[in-house]
Order: structure tokens, then sequence, then C-alpha cells
């Protein structure tokens, strides 16, 4: 997709969110957004289903409620974003920087999380079936070991 027609699609997209008529919501489901920069974009409500979002940047993103099932965002940028309600079911976040996002509320079933910065808000989100596998421990953390005490 070029950058013209993804800052089209951004354009019709924040007027469908103020209820203009000549708006219209965005449908970027199954786009190659590899790499875009996306950085502070109101995705609020948008369908991003089966996206590829790999390395994107997503700082400080709206996505409020966006549709991301399937969607993969590994490695991406996702640092202050706003998803709240966002189903990220079935989503590839692996190795994502999730840093002080706000994900109060989101569909995480099923999504892969391993070797993601998490760093986050988790109020009310659905993870069932999360993969959250093998998270570091921070510098000077103790080490335990089966049947030790500390």
């Amino acid at each position: 997709m070029s950058v013209s027609d993804l800052a089209e699609i951004l354009r019709l997209h924040s007027l469908w969110l103020v209820e203009d008529p000549s708006g219209q919501r965005a449908d970027l489901s199954r786009a190659n957004l590899l790499g875009a920069n996306l950085w502070g974009a109101n995705l609020r409500g948008a369908d991003l289903r089966g996206a590829n979002l790999s390395r994107a940047n997503l700082w400080g993103a709206s996505l409020w409620g966006a549709h991301l099932r399937g969607a993969d965002l590994s490695r991406a940028d996702l640092s202050r974003a706003d998803l709240r309600g966002a189903n990220l079911s079935g989503a590839n976040l692996s190795g994502a920087d999730l840093s002080r996002a706000d994900l109060s509320g989101a569909d995480l079933r099923g999504a892969n999380l391993s070797g993601a910065k998490l760093t986050i808000e988790l109020h009310d989100a659905r993870c069932l079936e999360a993969s959250c596998i093998t998270l570091p421990k921070p510098p000077g953390w103790p080490s335990t070991r089966a049947g030790s005490r500390t």
C-alpha cells in the first residue's frame, strides 16, 4: 500500500469518527503495513484484521475498539498506544513494545506475547490462552531454583 493511499484512508477515517457523511471507516484488513509509520494515528474502531503491522511504529496511536484479530504486530512499537477494548485475539505481538500501553478490556485470547515488553494496564482484559512465556528478570533480581528457599 502506498503512503498516499494510506494517508487518504486515514483522512476518510478521521471524518467517519466525527460522523461526517463523507467519511468512511478504515478497512485495512489484510493490508501489508510492514514497518509503517503510524505514530499517533487515530485508528479507533478501524478494521485491521489479519493486517501485517510487523515493525510498525504505532507509538501513541489510538486503537481503541480496533479489530486486530490475527494481525501480525511482531516487533511493533505500541508504546503508549490506546488499545482499550481492542480485539487482539490470535494476534502476534511477539517482541512488540507495549510500554505504557492501555489494554483495558482488550481481548488477548490466543495472542502471542512472547518476548513482548510488558509494562501495561490490563484492567478487565481477557487473556485466556494468551501466550506470555519467559519474561526476563529485571537486573539484580535474585535467581531462584526449584526447591530452593528464598
